[in-house]
């Protein structure tokens, strides 16, 4: 069975930010949360809005997707500078990732957005990373870099 490229740059993404110093491999393909709170600090990688669809020629198309990395961490003591070493290390693993094995032709950094989240028992501080990924396919083919 194909997997469309969207998972597989989903998958590549999770891979480049395990083993993070402060997250470990702690890291969820999902966007589902809350995660349980001994389950922090942890990541959640989702595909987000695909901004486009261009065609390129008959047979390739251009597609930009939003993609998020999104860090928790149980609110303790200085909870910035915890989401901001969380940020720190997600931007260098994916930095170091380059082009997600090839997979893309940009990974560009766009947004970073924090937030507290009260709907667990307590307090948990979450950093939203989002990237956009830049990719070709081929026409019909969702599941084939072109």
């Amino acid at each position: 069975m194909t997997t469309h490229l969207r998972t597989s740059l989903r998958d590549a993404m999770a891979t480049a930010v395990t083993g993070l110093t402060s997250t470990g491999s702690r890291v969820h393909k999902s966007r589902l949360y809350p995660v349980a709170a001994d389950a922090l600090p942890c990541l959640l990688v989702a595909c987000g809005e695909q901004e486009q669809l261009q065609q390129e020629s008959n047979y390739i198309q251009q597609r930009t997707l939003l993609m998020t990395v999104r860090g928790m961490t149980k609110a303790t003591g200085d909870l910035d500078a915890a989401l901001n070493q969380i940020a720190l290390e997600v931007e260098a693993a994916v930095q170091a990732a380059g082009m997600l094995g090839g997979k893309v032709d940009d990974v560009t950094l766009i947004e970073i957005r924090t937030d507290v989240d009260d709907s667990m028992d307590k307090p948990v501080g979450v950093i939203e990373l989002t990237y956009r990924l830049i990719y070709f396919t081929v026409a019909g083919a969702a599941g084939a870099n072109a």
